[in-house]
């Protein structure tokens, strides 16, 4: 390079090669412009993406013998039996195995309303009357329904040390009796999973009453 003043339009032209041609120059233009004319024409990919394809819809479970419905039955679950008084669901974990069971009850005290302090001491007496079993505390939950408390407690069942938990709370219906929900599965060394898992069930219960009701009370309304 010498070290003259740069002219721009010759260092433009060294830049192009000479064996393009106008028309050589063009013609990729062109076919670049006829692409993107037929991709626009064509339009999106009408298959879905997994982004946009519908998630699945969850099982409703009604219990009218209970007096409640399982809104969505979450994925983990499913239904062992539901026939009369009795509603049980058994756990699957994520290779789909069968690893623990879980059911619902509705006590109705013989003296007086119900009073879930006291079942609270119930439960403590009963696993720890249980072989090698123990009792460990409760928790006070704010819920759909109320104030619950939930208890858990460990217990040797079949040579086989088990964990239950249990959440009582008043039912929505009937402030004479107890809704119980009681989930049992083999013992681990960590269960806030199935805590979680048992939680977000119970958040998925609903008066079934009351949704009649409301079903009732709208159908009116229109009439």
């Amino acid at each position: 390079m010498n070290g003259g003043p740069i002219d721009p339009e010759a260092e433009e032209t060294a830049m192009i090669p000479s064996t393009l041609t106008p028309r050589a120059l063009f013609a990729p233009v062109l076919a670049t412009l006829l692409t993107l004319g037929l991709v626009a024409c064509q339009g999106p990919s009408s298959e879905p993406t997994p982004e946009e394809k519908p998630a699945p819809t969850l099982p409703r479970i009604e219990s009218p013998d209970l007096g409640i419905a399982i809104g969505a039955l979450p994925a983990v679950w499913t239904v062992e039996t539901n026939q009369g008084s009795e509603l049980r669901l058994a756990h699957h974990d994520a290779d789909g195995t069968a690893d623990g069971e879980l059911w619902f009850e509705v006590r109705k005290p013989a003296i007086g309303g119900v009073n879930l302090v006291d079942m609270i001491k119930e439960a403590q007496a009963s696993y720890e009357s249980m072989p090698q079993g123990s009792f460990h505390g409760q928790v006070e939950l704010g819920t759909q329904f109320g104030t619950a408390f939930s208890v858990r407690g460990r217990f040797e069942q079949d040579g086989q040390l088990m964990e239950e938990r249990q959440i009582f709370s008043v039912h929505p219906d009937d402030r004479d009796k107890a809704l119980v929900m009681v989930y049992r599965y083999p013992a681990g060394e960590d269960s806030r999973p199935r805590t979680e898992e048992m939680l977000n069930l119970f958040t998925e219960l609903e008066s079934l009453a009351f949704q009649q009701g409301g079903g009732e009370e709208e159908a009116a309304a229109e009439g």
